[in-house]
């Protein structure tokens, strides 16, 4: 079962395998994600992950906010600049039309929501990440 897993996250999301060095930050990323036993082990994992170039250039690693386990996720794309400056995912404009949304169904983030990001780093003026990007921190 893991083997398999392995085997569907050195792709892109368009299904080419994935080159050189991307490649062995994924396998990296992986293998540090398999040891991990709590989303802190995780949150600590990713912190030290240096295998995506963006990381670099962020002020913040952008995890999650909410409740871990809740019975709602929303997963964001990346973090923009405000996200970056509050370590938090949809903070700002986004982040009140969004916890507008969420009260509207019964939802908050401190009660019944978990919210994450797609890539934990900003990419340079909010631009899209890459494929690669996305794929080195799939795992």
């Amino acid at each position: 079962m893991l083997q398999n897993h392995m085997e569907n996250i050195l792709f892109t999301l368009d299904g080419k395998p994935l080159p050189e060095p991307t490649l062995s930050a994924a396998k990296a990323a992986y293998e540090a994600a398999k040891k991990c036993q709590t989303i802190d082990e995780l949150k600590a994992a990713i912190e030290t992950f240096d295998g995506c170039a963006l990381k670099k250039n962020a002020l913040n690693t952008v995890l999650a906010d909410g409740v871990f386990g809740a019975d709602l996720v929303v997963v964001g794309e990346a973090p923009g600049a405000q996200e970056d400056e509050q370590g938090k995912p949809f903070v700002g404009r986004s982040g009140k039309l969004l916890d507008q949304m969420l009260e509207a169904i019964g939802h908050t983030r401190a009660k019944n929501t978990y919210i994450s990001n797609g890539l934990f780093w900003r990419p340079p003026e909010n631009r899209t990440p890459t494929p690669l990007e996305l794929a080195t921190v799939r795992p």
